[in-house]
């Protein structure tokens, strides 16, 4: 199995990372933050935009790979989702901003009004 996202707008559509977090390899364009979920040859693969016909290139081409092979990708993928999506991970990063904007806001360099 794999996921094809030929997503064509902005920002990091959820499916990307269910689909990871299944441990499935994927095959999507590279836009908005799509290239921070899929490592293009290691989880998946990224496309151009609008560029149908990459699009079927590397879909062709991940169906061809032994099913270790995608099963190694979709495992990778998994692996980058967990050590970089997950909850107690994105929560520490908001944290850190909140705290960095908390001491500039101390030494008087933002202003909170």
């Amino acid at each position: 199995m794999l996921t094809l996202c030929p997503h064509p707008g902005r920002g990091m559509p959820n499916v990307l990372l269910e689909a990871h977090a299944s441990g499935l390899p994927i095959v999507t364009t590279d836009v908005g933050g799509n290239n921070e979920i899929v490592i293009d040859g290691v989880t998946g693969f990224l496309v151009p935009p609008g560029d149908a016909d990459a699009l079927a290139q590397e879909m062709l081409r991940l169906m061809q790979l032994s099913p270790e092979k995608r099963q190694e990708m979709g495992y990778a993928g998994r692996r980058h989702i967990e050590r970089n999506f997950a909850m107690e991970h994105v929560v520490d990063l908001w944290e850190k901003l909140y705290l960095e904007f908390l001491e500039k806001a101390d030494k008087g360099y933002l202003r909170c009004e």
